[in-house]
């Protein structure tokens, strides 16, 4: 069975296709439009990096031309399309309505549109993916996985600012814990690699890229993690960043637009 794994952002696409069965990479690349023109790579194991310049308005243009990379050349990834059982599409934020994944229906489109305040760079590009891939793949299950997944389980004591209690009840003002998916590997692997169980103790994931967590996971892992992620260190860009001042008398204050 092939899946194709979407990785949408506000500017690239991400892919990778799989065989399930093998759990064997087929075929990987990315389409990257934060330049004009847009660049796209394609890796295939044992063939040339294919890379080539080309013009993109839409995720659904992305979504098109992977779709049309992994039929062409010689040999092609996929003799049909056909070939592709389902897609899977990391999605950032799943509030608190989803903590794990979760075949697409209209419902759960709906939710994560309804969502895309607690994610507005990420959540809405993510939707755009799902779309697209839909329209490409009439039929094929879409299934959505949820970089909060991981956290979900963060008990209320860990999870609540020390802000006022009307902000996390009313507006769901709260730590959700991020980079998930990457965590929840890096915890397995470590696990496996150290022959230990799946929950080894106070190992450190880091996730890197513009947003890096660091973060220690108590026995049990992230699903039953007494210490809560802390904020995303700096990055390019963040919706309403609450600084945090350390020692006893710590300080969390959201900014207004603009900065300090």
């Amino acid at each position: 069975m092939k899946v194709l794994v979407i990785n949408t952002g506000s500017s690239s696409l991400k892919f990778s296709l799989f065989e399930a069965e093998r759990e064997q990479v087929l075929a990987e690349g990315a389409v990257d439009w934060s330049t004009m023109p847009a660049r796209f790579t394609l890796r295939c194991p044992g063939q040339p990096e294919r890379r080539s310049q080309l013009l993109v308005g839409s995720h659904g243009d992305a979504v098109g031309r992977v779709l049309d990379e992994l039929t062409r050349g010689e040999p092609a990834v996929l003799r049909s399309l056909d070939e592709i059982a389902a897609v899977g599409h990391r999605v950032v934020h799943g509030g608190d309505v989803h903590t794990a994944s979760v075949q697409v229906t209209p419902a759960v489109k709906k939710s994560l549109a309804g969502l895309a305040e607690l994610a507005p760079l990420h959540n809405p590009a993510n939707l755009e993916g799902i779309h697209a891939a839909e329209a490409a793949l009439p039929g094929v299950p879409q299934v959505a996985v949820f970089d909060t997944a991981f956290h979900a389980t963060i008990p209320e004591a860990a999870r609540v600012y020390p802000l006022p209690y009307a902000w996390y009840r009313d507006w769901g003002l709260r730590r959700y814990g991020f980079h998930g998916l990457s965590h929840a590997y890096c915890a397995a692997r470590a696990a496996q690699m150290l022959g230990r169980t799946p929950s080894p103790p106070t190992p450190l994931p880091q996730g890197g890229g513009e947003g890096s967590i660091l973060f220690p996971l108590p026995q049990g892992g992230g699903e039953t993690n007494a210490v809560s992620p802390p904020s995303e260190s700096p990055r390019r860009s963040i919706s309403s960043p609450l600084p945090q001042g350390g020692g006893e008398g710590s300080i969390l204050s959201p900014l207004p637009q603009g900065g300090g």
